[in-house]
């Protein structure tokens, strides 16, 4: 208050020094050399509303209408926002950046020509630039992260089918050679049927040569009883193979059957697969089964495969709940 009233002594000579002066003083040295900025944005209702109810705002102001900005200014903002983005080659990053001036400037050049043909102004600030390159970041960091997200998923889904095939590729190693075995034994059962034939046709001939019989039918026990023999040591050799089966059931997991039911289109080696389980399951006393129709028939199509494993807990139990009993001739091919 002493300076004030000191300023006013000094400017005001021969005026009376009192509160009303001194306040007047202070009222009209604020009017002199306060300085207020407004900014206001063109765009949508608000700079018109505030003019209507304030009138002050256009009649006691002094109005500078920015103009827009230069080319220059654009691509200097531009290269700001987007000069540290990953956007492959430099070439193609000074592409974009390149680009979002000269998209905003045809928006500009378009605001224009509505304005002359139907006179309604289209507002573009610099404000509205800024927006466009924040949008342009936040959409390419989506699509970004999408992207790597569904190649990531690729990558396991492929890793995946790799196992699959490699192990497809064993057991179809493995069945070739137990086929050559079956045929092996089939062949050596068909000449122990014929010799059984021939012995029975030489008793029912020669009934006379017992002796040459018994001989015979002493060589045919012993011969059975060697192949007998083969066989058994034949089984002895497959039941390791048999347990470890089991081992793997008992370790299986609902995940790789979820896995294998969600494939819309799966190698012909896994429809083969689950089209003989299709068989195995057929009409048996568990949750999971396949219902044939009244002449005993299934339909091996794909979408049929994926209901008798539409449950994939479910069927991992019964699957290992499944009998060695359950396998029936007519279900074997």
């Amino acid at each position: 208050m002493g300076a004030l009233t000191n300023a006013f002594k000094a400017e005001c000579i021969g005026q009376p020094v009192d509160k009303d002066s001194i306040y007047k003083f202070f009222i009209d040295r604020i009017r002199k050399n306060l300085h207020m900025s407004l900014c206001f944005s063109p765009v949508g209702e608000g700079l018109r509303v505030k003019a209507r109810k304030f009138p002050g705002l256009v009649n006691s102001s002094v109005i500078d209408w920015f103009q827009k900005w230069p080319k220059e200014a654009l691509l200097s903002v531009s290269k700001k926002f987007l000069d540290e983005m990953e956007l492959g080659t430099d070439d193609v990053r000074n592409a974009i950046i390149r680009f979002m001036p000269e998209s905003f400037d045809i928006v500009q050049k378009e605001s224009d020509a509505i304005m002359q043909s139907e006179m309604r102004a289209v507002f573009t600030t610099p404000k509205s630039f800024i927006e466009l390159l924040k949008l342009y970041k936040n959409k390419f960091g989506v699509k970004k992260n999408g992207i790597e997200e569904n190649k990531e998923k690729y990558e396991v889904g492929v890793k995946l089918l790799e196992d699959i095939q490699t192990t497809v590729a064993e057991l179809n190693v493995i069945l070739e050679v137990k086929k050559v075995e079956v045929d092996a034994k089939k062949a050596e059962a068909e000449k122990i049927e014929a010799i059984v034939k021939v012995e029975k046709d030489k008793v029912e001939k020669e009934s006379a040569s017992a002796q040459v019989t018994l001989d015979g039918a002493k060589n045919l026990k012993e011969f059975i009883e060697k192949k007998k023999g083969q066989i058994e040591g034949d089984i002895a050799v497959a039941m390791p193979k048999v347990q470890e089966t089991l081992v793997k059931l008992d370790n299986m997991d609902k995940k790789d059957v979820d896995f294998i039911k969600n494939l819309a289109s799966p190698d012909d080696k896994i429809k083969q697969t689950v089209f003989v389980l299709m068989h195995l399951f057929t009409n048996v006393d568990l949750d999971s089964k396949v219902v044939s129709d009244a002449k005993g028939k299934i339909e091996l199509t794909w979408p049929n495969a994926k209901k008798l494993i539409n449950n994939p807990s479910k069927f991992v139990e019964d699957l290992k709940r499944y009998g060695k009993d359950e396998v029936r001739n007519n279900k074997v091919k």
